[in-house]
């Protein structure tokens, strides 16, 4: 099939022709690449708020909701109740920024105007907005309205409930890789605390846990840009590393906090075993993300303060512009 890579084009490149995405070979190829959806592991759509969008956004909320216990009986593996909200609270946290996040980039885009994009890439267009597209047809998106970074998909496993999701889901980011002429890399993970239970009283830290990250890059589409995945999971300390436990909790919360915690001997390794061995109970899993980055993009549109102010100005003339315009489906 032909690829970018062998128009040697850059993602990202402003004479990038949207066209190339309406070639019929491209858009077969798109066509039959695999979709999430919103509920199982559908990107976070790249127009949340619209109103549509919002509501179908809430009910999916709703129901994701229902994955992570509501009382104290009903917490899996044995965990204390305030593990539990501890868990449900940072992913609401976390959540809640990836969306605005994820829509910022959007908006902070390099293309606005989709004027010269063929019509019959506008569907795949539109299902990026809503979180239905393909990882493949996002890329494409991305692609062709210079966005810097976005979600390619992203799944919610609380306990590891619908982890079945997950493999599908990684299927279908190789396969969008593939079809954008990318390499696959080899998985070196990099480990992040985020956050702990016990840095607030509002948590009974009976049970010490850390909220942590695990990231790695997974592709590469071009010289500029790659594909990572993020899982985040809560690490149960007394059932990981005991004899850490308390040491840990002593650290002192400042910019290396993550960093020497990290550096402890033996602790790294024993989060990466029981991540490997899916030991839920001691490291519990909560959702996985997959996005694409472009950093060429994201020193020119998200580290430029001039293009900022530039950017802000044209999104807020855009706005009321595009509040009264039907979809453009």
């Amino acid at each position: 099939m032909t690829t970018d890579r062998e128009f040697n084009v850059p993602h990202g490149e402003p004479d990038f022709p949207g066209s190339f995405y309406a070639r019929p070979e491209m858009l077969k190829a798109l066509e039959q690449t695999s979709r999430g959806e919103p509920l199982t592991w559908g990107a976070t759509p790249l127009e949340p708020y619209r109103k549509d969008v919002a509501e179908q956004q809430r009910e999916v909320g709703r129901k994701i909701s229902e994955l992570f216990p509501k009382r104290a009986k009903t917490v899996p593996f044995g965990l204390s109740w305030d593990t539990a909200r501890f868990i449900e609270d940072n992913y609401i946290m976390r959540t809640q920024r990836r969306v605005s996040r994820n829509y910022d980039n959007y908006q902070y885009r390099g293309k606005f105007d989709i004027s010269d994009i063929p019509q019959e890439a506008l569907g795949f267009v539109e299902r990026c907005n809503t979180g239905h597209a393909s990882p493949a047809e996002i890329m494409a998106t991305i692609d062709m309205e210079q966005i810097a970074a976005a979600d390619v998909a992203t799944l919610t496993i609380p306990y590891g409930q619908r982890i079945e999701h997950l493999e599908p889901m990684r299927e279908a980011i190789r396969e969008g890789a593939a079809i954008h002429g990318g390499e696959l890399l080899p998985l070196k993970p990099t480990l992040e605390v985020r956050n702990a239970n016990f840095l607030t009283p509002i948590y009974e830290a009976t049970e010490p846990s850390l909220l942590m990250t695990r990231t790695y890059d997974t592709a590469k589409i071009d010289v500029n840009t790659k594909i990572m995945e993020r899982s985040s999971f809560n690490v149960v300390l007394p059932r990981l590393a005991p004899e850490l436990s308390q040491v840990i909790q002593e650290i002192q919360y400042n910019e290396e906090w993550s960093a020497r915690i990290l550096a402890l001997r033996g602790f790294e390794k024993a989060v990466l075993d029981a991540l490997s061995a899916n030991r839920h109970e001691v490291a519990v899993p909560v959702s996985v993300t997959a996005l694409e980055v472009n950093y060429r993009l994201v020193k020119k549109l998200l580290e430029n303060k001039q293009h900022i102010r530039d950017r802000t100005m044209l999104i807020n003339r855009r706005a009321m512009e595009e509040s009264a315009k039907p979809s453009m489906i």
